[in-house]
């Protein structure tokens, strides 16, 4: 494959990439705290496990990059700047961070299920993290009560079961359509 084809193809799967996040952020239930469950975590894990560390960490960027322009790729068809200075701001830094991990770890320990679903967890965590602290941040900022019970019950206690889910079923199908793509080629 030359230079351009190889432009092209790495294109058209960032592409791709940005329209499933999408997809998947608009997939949506509101929770009372104000953060929502969605599906785009499951797509950051399988974008990454997937694409190459720069093709996946390109795709992120550029998801990132156009919601924050205002084009509403975010959940609850959201976009604009006032999205990351929101409650789930720090979710948004924590794909980043997820996305880095997983494309890494999957370059250099190979898409096992082991590999995959372990580096899964570890970004699952900094999600956690990076979300929790922004949100802390953000409700301190409007509410001196808020402090970390209440953020963890906010945005991650009701989260665990489902993101968990997202993460044996991103592991899983990235090891069965890294096996399609093997074949394919």
């Amino acid at each position: 494959m030359n230079r351009r084809q190889r432009a092209t193809q790495d294109l058209t799967l960032i592409a791709i990439s940005v329209a499933f996040i999408t997809v998947c952020s608009y997939i949506s239930v509101p929770f009372l705290s104000g953060v929502s469950f969605t599906l785009q975590l499951f797509a950051v894990f399988l974008v990454a496990a997937l694409l190459s560390p720069r093709q996946s960490i390109m795709s992120i960027l550029v998801y990132t990059t156009l919601g924050l322009i205002g084009v509403p790729v975010f959940a609850g068809f959201r976009g604009g700047i006032s999205v990351l200075f929101g409650a789930t701001g720090g979710y948004l830094i924590g794909f980043i961070i997820a996305t880095l991990i997983i494309s890494l770890s999957v370059k250099f320990f190979g898409n096992r299920k082991s590999v995959t679903a372990l580096s899964m967890l570890l970004s699952l965590l900094v999600c956690y993290t990076a979300g929790v602290l922004w949100f802390l941040a953000v409700s301190r900022a409007s509410d001196s009560s808020a402090g970390l019970s209440a953020a963890l019950w906010a945005c991650v206690i009701p989260f665990i079961l489902p993101d968990l889910a997202k993460l044996l079923l991103a592991s899983y199908l990235s090891a069965r359509l890294e096996n399609l793509l093997r074949k394919e080629k």
